[in-house]
């Protein structure tokens, strides 16, 4: 006979409290997104060279190898005027301006990067596939 499944005590919150964050998150410059910058008509390159080697982009920090720069894409049209990331315990939840993405100009390539360390794991969820990811 199997026990009643373990619940928590009535009025235990479902999840743990927020730990106010003690800076904001360290936005970061993608080498790859900077070369396009001055090369927007490579996009298409771009694109396929992200394809081939998967997003989101994982690029090493010269002289600081306990971290790299973390890429996220979204490929954009004429109507996209904003893209909104959300990563779990790496955004901003009390200011979501700093989530926004930016467009390189003159392509349909929307980016956001930030400097995590190399010791971590994350797993991205874009269209609903989790991809795992380490950055090392």
């Amino acid at each position: 006979m199997l026990s009643a499944p373990w619940t928590p005590p009535a009025g235990t919150p479902r999840q743990s409290p927020r730990t106010p964050r003690p800076a904001p998150v360290e936005r970061a410059r993608s080498p790859r997104v900077a070369t396009l910058a001055q090369h927007p008509e490579k996009a298409p390159d771009f694109w396929r060279a992200a394809e081939t080697e998967g997003t989101p982009l994982v690029e090493t920090v010269p002289g600081d190898p306990g971290h790299a720069v973390v890429t996220f894409l979204w490929r954009g049209n004429d109507r996209t005027r904003a893209v909104l990331v959300l990563p779990n315990r790496l955004c901003e939840p009390d200011d979501l301006t700093a989530n926004l993405m930016e467009r390189v100009p003159g392509t349909d390539v929307w980016h956001w990067s930030e400097r995590i360390r190399t010791d971590q794991c994350h797993t991205s969820v874009p269209g609903r596939r989790p991809i795992r990811f380490a950055v090392r």
